[in-house]
């Protein structure tokens, strides 16, 4: 069968395909120069803010740092002002988060619970569902238990638990959680999660629970 038209012409050489190339380029010069002055922009931009960003950090680490330095001299009140402007000026900073938790630890330590509750608690929905977020729960419930706020310390013990990366720290916040429980006068709440913890027999609060469940069981009968 005789091919014809395009399927009759025979295949472009090297050297006509490179023709071809370089005619399309200059046909296109306009349009592949704004492209690469784009390409060009972007690349400046990404790295100018990749340097900024290492830069923020390194400022806030270095203040984090001369806060701590206040911390370890006993100087409440310098180190707090200190970590206050950590936390103010570098917010997502990664040593803006740690100067939260350092921040309330001297609040709490002052007695303003209330206060360190209060910064915690912006660390906790900002950084909702890591790390961070479990360990900030957690001191925010250790500062309800200062204020004798028992349900509430639970509530937030529950949280961190929720939050945990690692079963062990899931199982110490949950019979954390627990004795709040306990203490706010919730026994069923208590005995609960008790009950969750003493199944799990390589859990690192099982003997724990089954104790626990033991006292809470003995009360009822006692009280006949």
């Amino acid at each position: 069968m005789t091919r014809t038209g395009a399927s009759a012409r025979p295949p472009m050489d090297l050297e006509e395909r490179t023709d071809s190339i370089f005619y399309w380029i200059q046909s296109h010069t306009k349009q592949i120069g704004i492209a690469a002055t784009i390409l060009v922009l972007a690349a400046v931009g990404w790295w100018v803010y990749m340097r900024t960003q290492r830069s923020e950090e390194q400022r806030a680490e270095q203040m984090l740092n001369q806060a701590r330095q206040s911390i370890a001299a006993g100087n409440s009140a310098l180190a707090q002002s200190d970590l206050d402007k950590v936390v103010k000026r570098y917010p997502d900073a990664a040593a803006g988060r740690q100067a939260v938790l350092l921040l309330s630890e001297v609040l709490y330590r002052g007695g303003k619970f209330e206060q360190g509750i209060a910064e915690l608690k912006k660390v906790a929905t900002v950084r909702a569902g890591d790390d961070l977020a479990s360990v900030a729960e957690g001191q925010i419930a250790v500062g309800y238990e200062e204020l004798k706020k028992f349900a509430e310390a639970a509530e937030h013990y529950q949280k961190a638990a929720g939050t945990a990366r690692f079963d062990m720290d899931r199982d110490l916040f949950l019979a954390s959680a627990a004795r709040a429980f306990t203490a706010a006068g919730n026994q069923e709440g208590a005995r609960k999660i008790w009950n969750g913890l003493a199944t799990n027999e390589s859990g690192v609060v099982s003997g724990e629970a089954r104790v626990r469940l033991g006292e809470l069981n003995a009360k009822p009968a006692a009280s006949r």
